[in-house]
């Protein structure tokens, strides 16, 4: 028999990316960079956020799926 570890989701890492854009978003106000260094930082910020996100995503679908799914279940029980 195989024992199902109740996963859930890793909001630290969430938390962690959040601090990290804006302390870098932070460093790129104070810092002097060229009209267009500045941009292109600005724009790595972007994509890099967006794939972060995007795979934590889809690492932790199945846990956000599931604890919603406990919760709905355990609302439904006290009913």
């Amino acid at each position: 028999m195989m024992l199902r570890r109740k996963r859930k989701p890793t909001w630290w890492l969430l938390y962690l990316l959040v601090a990290v854009v804006f302390g870098v978003g932070g460093i790129e106000m104070h810092r002097a960079f060229s009209a267009d260094g500045g941009r292109m930082l600005e724009l790595l910020i972007v994509l890099i956020t967006y794939a972060f996100i995007s795979f934590w995503l889809r690492a932790n679908t199945g846990a956000i799926i599931h604890e919603d799914l406990e919760r709905w279940r355990e609302i439904s029980r006290r009913k």
